[in-house]
C-alpha cells in the first residue's frame, strides 16, 4: 500500500497511469514477517535486526527466517517489469515504486562495476527512502545495470 500510494503521489500531478503488480511486494520475511524491529531482536537477536534494515539477507538468514530467498525476490521483481513493458513495448521508461527489500535485490544482481569488482549495492549502500536508483533492464536477458547518468528525453 505504501509503494502503490508513493507512485500516485508522484504519477497524477504528471498524469501518469499507475499499475500495481504484486511481483514488487517487499520481501517476505518468514517467521519474523509482521514483528516490530523490537521483537524480531528479542527473538532473533541485534545482528540480525540490524542486517533486515540494511543488507540483503544471507542463505543463513533465510534459512533461519523461512522467508524468501534474494533470487526469489530477484526473479518475481524482474518478471513483473518485464510484464509491464512487454504489454505496451512503446513503453522506454518506467518508474517502480517499491519496498527496500526488492530494490535491495535488483541492485545487488545488477551488474558488477568491472572497474571496481563490485555490485550496484556496493556502491550504493544504504536504501534510504524517497531514493531514486536508475536500473536499465535488459528486458530479453532479464539483467539489470545502474545508470548513473539518466538520457535526456
Amino acid at each position: 500500500m505504501r509503494a502503490a500510494d508513493s507512485a500516485r503521489i508522484a504519477a497524477e500531478p504528471l498524469g501518469l497511469p499507475v499499475h500495481t503488480d504484486p511481483g514488487l511486494r517487499e520481501i517476505f520475511l518468514g517467521r519474523a514477517q509482521g514483528k516490530t524491529r523490537e521483537e524480531i531482536e528479542a527473538e532473533f537477536g541485534f545482528d540480525l535486526s540490524s542486517r533486515l534494515r540494511s543488507h540483503p539477507l544471507t542463505d543463513m538468514d533465510v534459512t533461519l527466517l523461512g522467508s524468501e530467498s534474494g533470487d526469489e525476490v530477484w526473479r518475481r521483481a524482474t518478471q513483473a517489469v518485464q510484464k509491464l513493458l512487454k504489454a505496451d513495448p512503446s513503453v522506454r521508461v518506467l518508474a517502480v515504486a517499491s519496498h527496500g527489500g526488492v530494490l535491495r535485490r535488483l541492485l545487488q544482481f545488477a551488474e558488477r562495476d568491472d572497474a571496481r569488482g563490485c555490485t550496484p549495492f556496493d556502491q550504493i549502500g544504504w536504501i534510504g527512502n524517497c531514493a531514486l536508483y536508475p536500473l536499465v533492464l535488459n528486458i530479453e536477458t532479464g539483467g539489470w545495470r545502474l545508470q548513473l547518468s539518466l538520457p535526456m528525453m
